[in-house]
């Protein structure tokens, strides 16, 4: 039958399982969840500074923690789980619903991995089959779990639901719970190893509906303003509307204003292409307007410049800066787009997978060329670790700013040699 969930008032989880040694021992074996192997194989922590607290282990040097604060129960905090070759991810949003994975679907980590071809009925037949294992070496395992679940008052929920809840906490594990190496700083991968759209990518989406929403109603009022205004302009540069000028020509006049308001700490990206874009519609009435925009950038030509000197100046900035081809397009610009909307998280890890990506291609470049060959991994140049590099000082990232420093002292010291550039 299934059990109800603990209602508000109960007793912590971890507490009923130091108390209860019965309880404790099933927990640990066969349901690899031990509450005397809190100790993980290295330091680690979250990228978001947020707490983190290892409260159990299982027999491969795995270990779970729960991350974040509640002021109350710590068994209602998000709860991450850590193998010990370097993986990680969010498991379930409280401790609760993770118990109830670990003990209803001992094979969890499988299943999760598991392909998701052939639906719920393909996924039914590998449950029982893992099932089957079980019992041949453990014959008293439903018994064993019936127990368990009812000392800790949880539910016997469909092993199918169980694997959906866990790989849909899994693939929220980015931006919020992405783990670390404390004392390198890179990250860990992916536990379910999914694929799963790049953090940009998702930025850019959301950045073309606004762009769509703005081309509907161009008057509907001040819809772009802040972070959502880059966004908008980085959608056009990919997106470039023959009818787009009216648009193009007040996203301009905003971005100067943020500039002239405060906003001189920013880079001068969007400033430019806003720039860059309205350009190239040709209108001479815009001309005043894209002069005051030269001037702002310490550009040449400036304000008063003919017609002709205007466009030449956005050919050439947009072909070396900016163009259509997404593949040329390094992912600080969108780390810095997410940071002005406020997406902290995602601009962080957006960063951290370029340093960790450039540091192993690299490290593979130095010790295995064949393999670095294949692997394909970006390595970014000087300019674009030096982007990287602000961009966590923007965050206020000082940990990950100083290291990025080191990267990027690294790759000045090394012999000048053919790079991908960044930005």
């Amino acid at each position: 039958m299934t059990q109800p969930r603990h209602p508000a008032g109960a007793p912590d989880l971890l507490e009923v399982l130091r108390r209860d040694s019965e309880a404790a021992q099933t927990a640990a074996c066969p349901f690899e969840f031990d509450i005397a192997r809190a100790d993980h194989v290295e330091p680690v922590r979250l990228a978001s500074g947020a707490t983190l607290e290892a409260i159990a282990g299982d027999d491969t040097g795995g270990t779970y923690f729960l991350c974040g604060n509640h002021p109350a129960r710590r068994d209602l905090r998000p709860v991450l789980y850590a193998d010990s070759e370097g993986a990680a991810g969010l498991i379930a949003d409280r401790l609760g619903d993770a118990l109830e994975i670990l003990i209803g679907l001992p094979s969890w980590l499988g299943l999760a991995c598991r392909p998701a071809a052939g639906g719920d009925e393909a996924l039914a037949g590998a449950v029982a089959e893992a099932e089957e294992e079980l019992r041949e070496d453990n014959p008293d395992i439903e018994e064993e779990r019936g127990a368990l679940l009812a000392s800790l008052g949880l539910r016997r929920l469909p092993p199918v639901d169980l694997v959906h809840r866990l790989r849909d906490a899994l693939a929220r594990t980015e931006p919020c719970y992405v783990l670390l190496n404390a004392e390198e700083g890179h990250a860990y991968s992916r536990l379910d190893r999914a694929p799963v759209p790049p953090l940009s990518d998702t930025l850019l989406a959301e950045a073309a509906a606004g762009l769509a929403r703005l081309r509907a109603a161009p008057d509907a009022g001040d819809e772009a303003g802040g972070g959502r205004r880059a966004a908008v302009l980085r959608a056009a540069q990919y997106d470039r509307g023959d009818g787009d000028a009216p648009l193009l020509h007040r996203l301009l006049e905003q971005e100067l204003a943020h500039r002239q308001g405060g906003g001189r700490t920013e880079p001068d990206g969007e400033l430019a292409l806003a720039a860059v874009l309205l350009a190239g519609h040709g209108r001479l009435a815009d001309l005043p307007l894209l002069g005051r925009a030269l001037d702002a950038l310490g550009a040449v030509p400036g304000a008063g410049a003919e017609q002709e000197e205007v466009l030449r100046w956005a050919r050439q900035t947009d072909a070396a800066y900016f163009g259509q081809d997404r593949r040329y397009e390094d992912d600080v610009v969108w780390a810095g787009v997410a940071r002005r909307l406020g997406l902290t998280e995602t601009a962080r890890v957006i960063l951290l997978h370029l340093l960790d990506e450039h540091q192993f291609g690299r490290y593979l470049e130095a010790h295995d060329p064949k393999l670095a060959r294949e692997e394909a991994l970006r390595t970014l140049g000087v300019p674009a670790l030096t982007a990287l590099r602000d961009e966590f000082s923007r965050l206020g990232d000082a940990w990950q700013t100083g290291r990025a420093q080191r990267v990027l002292d690294q790759e000045t010291a090394w012999t000048p040699r053919s790079r991908t550039a960044g930005l």
